[in-house]
């Protein structure tokens, strides 16, 4: 999930090929926490399981 986050790795290496300004970048925060989150759910899932 961090690494969705705005200092993460997918945040800065998607910067170009969004083609959006900051701002309109900061909006998209949410759903790719949601991307996160899920990817750290289903994650734990399969490590508990």
């Amino acid at each position: 999930m961090i690494d969705s986050l705005p200092h993460g790795s997918f945040f800065h290496a998607t910067g170009g090929a969004a083609g959006l300004e900051i701002k309109e970048r900061m909006k998209l925060i949410p759903y790719e926490m949601c991307v996160g989150l899920t990817s750290t759910v289903v994650a734990v899932m399969m490590y508990v399981i």
